[in-house]
């Protein structure tokens, strides 16, 4: 059963990533996708509960949108869920050393959907990111 929450997320990722995060995150929660930097800086004067960045966002910017998301008043007290959302080939220790990079930059969860969909397939793995927003969203200010 889908269930749409009101909380508002920010879902920052590369274009061909739109469509998964639709999927995943569409027909639950209310989105606004952007796929650059300058158009997620201007997005985030509106009330965002949750920013959701893929590390591929607008040619790997995402520790850019966090370290601005973290500096800004307005925003700095948002949850951020760092998310890697492609297949592409990575070894296992360089996608653990962004989500540690991530994590000391200030984002409170990073989530490797990439990983979750092959082990689990992609339903159980949506439902899993869904879960962690879930709990990112009940301790939203």
């Amino acid at each position: 059963m889908k269930i749409v929450r009101t909380k508002r997320i920010l879902v920052a990722a590369r274009p061909a990533a739109h469509d998964v995060m639709r999927i995943a995150l569409g027909a639950y929660y209310p989105i606004r996708l952007c796929s650059s930097f300058e158009t997620a800086k201007l997005l985030l004067q509106e009330n965002f509960d949750l920013i959701v960045c893929g590390m591929h966002f607008d040619s790997s910017r995402m520790f850019e949108l966090l370290q601005y998301a973290r500096d800004n008043p307005h925003t700095r007290s948002i949850h951020f869920i760092g998310l890697k959302i492609a297949e592409r080939p990575f070894q296992e220790n360089a996608v653990r050393s962004i989500e540690k990079a991530a994590k000391l930059l200030g984002a409170d969860e990073f989530f490797d959907l990439a990983r979750m969909r092959t082990e689990l397939g992609d339903e159980p793995a949506y439902e899993q990111l869904r879960a962690v927003i879930d709990r990112m969203l009940r301790n939203a200010g």
